[in-house]
């Protein structure tokens, strides 16, 4: 652990020789988790392996220069990075932008069955509780994986949501009317539905936001 309080005005080189080395070899493994350590030989030598942004407790202001960082609006998002530009005298403070998408899960993917008695009348699945947001914009894209072209689907809609109405405005992509996963709504929460007339058991989603204010 590196230790801010070696060496002392009175210590004797062989005294805190010791402790000084500690304190580098503390130094090259703490920067050594998001850099390439100070010992490092290779090309990647001072360079980045990833950034590492914890949560901050509120979003900070970008007076003089454009920030990256870490941040959570409410807990159904999580933390996610945002970017920040510098300042305009015309805005004030900017609104955060959100970089991080939000993924549906990778491992178990989504099975939605087709409706009964009418096919086209499928089940739904859960998106996100938009409850805790003032406005956001985003934009959803969802399909279903298959070996078979005639199981592929897709589609994706770009979403206005405004809790002074606690309502949706939901564009989507494809407007044919043909039979697909369709991007629906039940209160405060954005939900996929098929609306395909099979059964899928191969659906994903990601949901990227454009604009969060709470």
């Amino acid at each position: 652990m590196y230790n801010p309080n070696i060496p002392q005005p009175n210590d004797l080189l062989s005294t805190s020789q010791g402790n000084i080395l500690n304190n580098f070899g503390a130094l090259n493994s703490v920067y050594g988790v998001d850099h390439y350590a100070y010992d490092d030989t290779s090309q990647n030598a001072t360079f980045h392996k990833k950034v590492t942004t914890p949560p901050l407790g509120a979003h900070p202001d970008a007076t003089n220069n454009s920030i990256l960082y870490s941040y959570q609006d409410i807990a159904s998002v999580g933390p996610i990075q945002y970017s920040k530009g510098k300042t305009r005298g015309d805005q004030g403070n900017q609104v955060s932008t959100p970089l991080t998408a939000i993924q549906s899960n990778n491992v178990s993917p989504i099975v939605l069955n087709k409706g009964s008695p009418n096919p086209l009348n499928g089940q739904t699945s859960n998106v996100l509780d938009f409850n805790g947001i003032t406005r956001a914009f985003a934009v959803l894209t969802t399909g279903n994986f298959s070996s078979s072209s005639s199981g592929l689907y897709v589609n994706s809609a770009t979403i206005v949501y405004s809790n002074t109405a606690s309502a949706f405005k939901i564009q989507m992509l494809d407007q044919s009317g043909n039979p697909n996963i369709i991007i629906v709504s039940s209160g405060t929460i954005l939900q996929i539905k098929n609306a395909t007339g099979n059964n899928l058991n191969n659906v994903y989603w990601t949901l990227q936001f454009l604009r969060i204010e709470i």
